[in-house]
């Protein structure tokens, strides 16, 4: 048996989440990965599992849709975790076995401090390419929740003006302000009312470098967004929660601000921009192909009940 300890994440193990991301990468060429982030309290979720000096082993989890009192009860809270063991130890079962372990009584912590009234749900995504990965949580219960399409631009090649509808103002917008964020929160949740952002991972995308929140306005209320940033030391930016409300949409709102977006990261001297977006929705595939973006992956994700 592999001796081996499980330690919660600090900043001096950086470097070592790096190397183990690389090897990763050698092997599979693309992961879901979740880096620690710059934020404290998400370190208390992240797992680290070294052999001697050498980082093997990396977990996190955390809420990524959270329902609010008001919401559908039949609606569930969705808390997400990510394992992804050094590719010389994927065969290590009581490595995987141990964080799996470690975070799902994380996991039970956090739902004990989400609005009560609703079920939860214990999700994970992987590329179908991660196959040890993804036999390991089939092993665990896990059952297919639905599938991602990760979709790629060139930021080389030219991108095509769009013209503004004109009813709207269209800013780069901070949203700074304790009241902007509720404002822009309340906004996106109409849109994925089972799905909803939530102010902890709006801060935490806002934490990236060079974001922005590319927004319109009709009279003064949001009429739709997208996020754009670069990911971080990839040379790569990043489309993110794209949205146009109901009643201003046909107008070519969605599509102007994805050109906006492309222009953005492409001012950045970015190499390419990526989105995801789930595989059956074709409204979206269609506005994403029609700015350039081509399907280059698929992720598979699963869930238990928690």
């Amino acid at each position: 048996m592999i001796s081996f300890v499980i330690k919660k994440y600090e900043p001096d193990f950086h470097s070592e989440v790096v190397k183990l991301y690389q090897a990763l990468k050698e092997k599979y060429e693309d992961v879901v990965y979740w880096w620690p982030g710059k934020e404290p309290f998400t370190w208390n979720f992240c797992d680290c599992v070294f052999v001697g000096e050498q980082l093997v082993g990396k977990g996190q989890v955390q809420p990524i849709a959270v329902m609010e009192e008001g919401s559908n009860p039949d609606f569930q809270h969705k808390i997400y975790l990510n394992i992804k063991i050094h590719p010389d130890y994927e065969k290590e079962a009581e490595i995987y076995e141990s964080i799996y372990n470690s975070l799902y009584n994380k996991a039970l912590q956090i739902r004990e401090s989400l609005p009560k009234g609703f079920d939860s749900l214990l999700c994970v995504g992987n590329f179908k390419e991660e196959v040890k990965n993804n036999e390991f949580f089939l092993s665990q219960g896990f059952k297919p929740l639905n599938s991602l399409f990760g979709m790629t631009r060139d930021l080389l090649e030219e991108i095509d003006s769009v013209e503004k509808p004109s009813e709207f103002e269209v800013d780069h917008w901070k949203i700074d302000r304790e009241e902007e964020q509720l404002q822009y929160l309340k906004a996106e949740a109409e849109i994925w009312p089972e799905n909803p952002l939530g102010l902890e991972r709006l801060q935490q995308f806002k934490s990236n470098p060079n974001w922005t929140a590319i927004t319109a306005f009709h009279n003064g209320e949001i009429a739709g967004s997208i996020m754009a940033w670069e990911e971080s030391g990839e040379k790569v930016g990043v489309i993110e929660d794209v949205f146009v409300k109901e009643t201003h949409r046909k107008k070519g709102l969605a599509r102007y601000l994805l050109t906006e977006g492309l222009k953005y990261l492409q001012g950045l001297e970015l190499k390419e921009a990526q989105l995801e977006v789930v595989t059956d929705n074709y409204n979206a595939l269609n506005l994403y192909r029609s700015v350039g973006f081509k399907e280059v992956l698929e992720e598979k994700r699963f869930f238990i009940q928690l």
